[in-house]
């Protein structure tokens, strides 16, 4: 490795059956392709990265779990063996459907380092929280943050971290055992938590933090405050547990709802050379920066299964050594203005 630049691999799935024909152009809109390189560029001009995309959609990686993993696994030896990758980076569903990387870890054949970038998303989410409720002209000390998923990867980590900015937290999820094992993570002196497997409890946050699998779009009206203050709405869920159209629906009974596009990087100085579908040129998902922060470190260890927080803040380091930070706040893609807050 001394004689070339450290290589870093980004591993996505489509969004979108739509999206075929896009990356794949020549195989039939992707369906007799496995994965293919979209792009390689350089980071910061001291690495080097490309972009391999599986021909599966997040649900039918979903449909078909057992497919998805022999996929992803191809993919990532694909990384290996013929880019000559020295991380890759599992992005989207072929983090979850590898046990957040944790089966790929366990292979033998794999020899690669590789990320979930969540590290980072979670780093990034809590700035992101902080950010918006500046905005809102508030303090984090004066106001309720709901976690939804809180006891998943992310959700996990950021609602650790979130306690020690003293806000109140409201930690939901369905399973009321895994509730109870993270708010005994959570030293009561830092914060006021509560818990709960009611989406209802949710109504009374100031801010809501989307970190679910959940297809279901499960933020609305009856669960967000009603309230004149602005009531954010951090997505962080892959894909969007608020989607274009249940979006709009909230927003005909609840205007004072602000969403924001959660965990999005700012990267300059990177040019990823290609337009991911409303995500503004410069920036990148924070699991896509984690990986360049990785190659750019030459960081050969696997960062997968369960979030350190150690690496949480070693990832917010290593984004302020390199410039990288939260992007500006986008809905959908477009710019959200600081009238929205107000």
């Amino acid at each position: 490795m001394a004689d070339r630049a450290f290589r870093a691999a980004i591993l996505a799935n489509l969004r979108y059956v739509s999206d075929g024909p896009l990356y794949f152009p020549d195989s039939a809109g992707g369906r007799s392709v496995p994965h293919r390189v979209i792009n390689r560029f350089s980071l910061l001009n001291r690495a080097e990265c490309c972009v391999i995309v599986l021909s599966m959609t997040g649900a039918e990686m979903v449909a078909d779990p057992r497919g998805a993993v022999r996929r992803v696994l191809d993919a990532v030896l694909y990384a290996q063996d013929e880019v000559g990758a020295d991380v890759v980076g599992l992005t989207s569903l072929t983090s979850s459907v590898t046990m957040q990387g944790r089966w790929l870890a366990d292979r033998p054949e794999v020899k690669v380092a590789l990320t979930h970038g969540d590290a980072y998303a979670s780093a990034l989410t809590v700035e992101g929280v902080r950010l918006a409720v500046e905005k809102t002209g508030r303090s984090m000390d004066r106001v309720m943050v709901g976690v939804l998923g809180a006891y998943g990867l992310i959700g996990r980590a950021v609602s650790l971290k979130l306690a020690e900015t003293g806000c109140r937290l409201m930690l939901v999820g369905p399973n009321p055992n895994k509730l109870a094992a993270l708010c005994a993570e959570l030293p009561e002196s830092q914060c006021a938590v509560g818990s709960s497997t009611d989406l209802a409890a949710l109504a009374d946050a100031d801010v809501i933090v989307t970190a679910t699998s959940n297809a279901e779009a499960l933020v609305t009206a009856p669960v967000v405050k009603n309230h004149p203050s602005k009531v954010v709405i951090y997505e962080v869920s892959v894909s969007p547990n608020l989607p274009k159209e249940a979006f709009h629906r909230l927003r005909a009974e609840r205007s004072n709802v602000v969403k924001i596009d959660g965990a999005m990087a700012a990267i300059p100085g990177v040019d990823i050379g290609f337009t991911i579908p409303e995500v503004p040129q410069g920036t990148t998902y924070s699991c896509w920066a984690e990986t360049f922060m990785q190659a750019l470190e030459g960081d050969l260890e696997h960062h997968v299964g369960p979030i350190d927080l150690g690496h949480m803040d070693i990832t917010a380091d290593r984004a302020r050594k390199y410039g990288f930070g939260h992007a500006p706040f986008t809905c959908f893609g477009e710019p959200v203005t600081e009238g929205e807050f107000s």
